[in-house]
């Protein structure tokens, strides 16, 4: 994959750090789209050969300009939608703006990196990931508009990979419990407070990390995953197949 670039929305921190860390590693010259310009500036600068564009994913200007950028020199093969926020609150207290809101950077956001992405990605035979949950399918009390959110985006995935094919693959990844507190910004991180009980709650005895999802991710983005396209990929350590209190 050397040659060519690929865009990240939300790679500043957290998962869509561990992502583009990944991709930039496999040889892409890794485009970061996010709002916190702190954190966008230091992941550029610890990740070789990245590059930071300020903006929202859920603005169509912002998500364009990324891509273009992408595109300076290079030509894009990969674009990952992992941009998301995680506000939660009943219902009957969950604003209108919320709720849009949720949905325009989880939902909106992909839906705008597909449609600025894909014909660069066609020309290359390449490849879009959107990162949806395990929320998407398993909910607790006062998730919804996040659950909803993550349940959109698998069936957007389902509907791109049939509306881009042959030329553009598209899947989606699904984690569960990844700890992010290491992986923000210098001034905010911290070690995430974890028990042996919580390690243990998983099959394969411990949560995710970054790195786990980053390392999938490049995987689906690559010619060895070459016939891999409408997928949901889980990677939740198991969790979703094990019985409450086993």
């Amino acid at each position: 994959m050397r040659g060519f670039s690929a865009v990240v929305t939300g790679g500043a921190q957290g998962i869509g750090k561990g992502i583009a860390l990944a991709l930039a590693g496999a040889g892409l010259r890794v485009v970061i789209l996010d709002t916190n310009r702190r954190a966008g500036r230091e992941a550029a600068a610890e990740i070789d050969g990245a590059v930071y564009v300020e903006g929202d994913t859920a603005d169509e200007a912002d998500v364009v300009a990324a891509v273009r950028e992408a595109n300076r020199g290079m030509s894009l093969y990969a674009a990952v939608a992992n941009a998301g926020i995680f506000t939660q609150g009943p219902l009957a207290k969950f604003s209108r703006k919320d709720w849009d809101r949720m949905l325009a950077v989880h939902l909106t956001g992909a839906f705008l990196l597909a449609k600025a992405a894909h014909r660069a990605l066609a020309n290359n035979r390449g490849s879009l990931v959107l990162i949806a949950s395990v929320r998407a399918a398993q909910a607790e009390p006062h998730w919804d508009a996040y659950c909803a959110a993550k349940g959109g985006l698998v069936g957007l995935t389902q509907s791109l990979a049939v509306s881009l094919a042959p030329r553009v693959r598209v899947n989606c990844v699904s984690p569960g419990w990844i700890p992010t507190e290491e992986w923000q910004e210098s001034r905010r991180r911290t070690r995430p407070e974890l028990s042996a009980e919580d390690q243990k709650l998983q099959p394969v005895g411990r949560v995710g990390t970054p790195d786990d999802i980053g390392a999938l991710v490049r995987f689906l983005v690559s010619p060895e995953a070459g016939f891999i396209t409408g997928a949901e990929v889980v990677a939740d350590g198991g969790l979703s197949r094990k019985l409450p209190n086993t």
